[in-house]
């Protein structure tokens, strides 16, 4: 009889912590925006990428920006 007690409680301890915590988690927050640092690195152009052709028959590559 001791066991199916222990087992009740453990069982109500462990829904009301679910809905305590369920309910807790719920809060409202606001947007975090991150800092100016970080979005101008994100905000800037690309850089120019390069490539080089392989030589042709003649030994010319081209150089494509």
């Amino acid at each position: 009889m001791r066991f199916l007690s222990t087992v009740r409680f453990v069982l109500v301890a462990v829904v009301v912590s679910s809905v305590w915590c369920g309910l807790w988690g719920q809060a409202s927050m606001k947007y975090q925006e991150p800092p100016k640092a970080i979005v101008e690195l994100v905000d800037t152009r690309p850089t120019p990428n390069v490539e080089v052709s392989p030589k042709d028959k003649d030994g010319r590559q081209r150089l494509l920006i």
